[in-house]
């Protein structure tokens, strides 16, 4: 189990009686001394065998390809297990990605998918009532053929 250290476990780093301070990508935490495990089961081999193979076809990609999973990345983010957030690679990315496209016996993909942005009503009355639940947009949104509510609005829709 990781839990997030106090400020007096700053710069601490090691092992000690079964306790390890460590601290990756920028940030400290403090874990359960791991003493390793050396049986792996099927599943276990597969999936390293995946991380292997997408991390070996990563370094064959060209600059180009790379230089855009990099781009990529830096609009992304990950969250640590402590559920801290950190910027991730191109690398990263490309496994995240691909690793389930593999895991299903397809090819991985060399370029990186394309964003394609949500567009925002400027500005929204929202009506709850005990009966009515209603939305009005200052605007109709220029694509509304696959227009959806956001999870955060179907939990308050239901609450209501």
């Amino acid at each position: 189990m990781k839990y997030a250290p106090s400020i007096a476990f700053d710069e601490f780093a090691g092992s000690a009686k079964g306790v390890t301070a460590a601290k990756s990508s920028g940030r400290k935490y403090i874990r359960n001394r791991g003493f390793g495990n050396t049986s792996n089961s099927s599943t276990q081999s597969e999936v390293k065998a995946i991380f292997r193979q997408l991390s070996k076809s990563f370094k064959t990609l060209t600059a180009a390809q790379i230089a855009a999973w990099n781009s990529l990345a830096q609009t992304q983010e990950g969250r640590s297990v402590l559920g801290s957030k950190a910027k991730i690679s191109g690398l990263n990315l490309y496994i995240r990605l691909n690793h389930g496209v593999v895991a299903c016996g397809e090819t991985a993909l060399s370029n990186p998918p394309a964003l394609v942005g949500v567009e925002v009503p400027s500005e929204a009355t929202l009506v709850l009532s005990a009966s009515v639940f209603t939305i009005q947009f200052a605007s109709i949104p220029d694509e509304i053929d696959n227009l959806k509510l956001s999870s955060r609005l179907q939990c308050l829709s239901q609450m209501v």
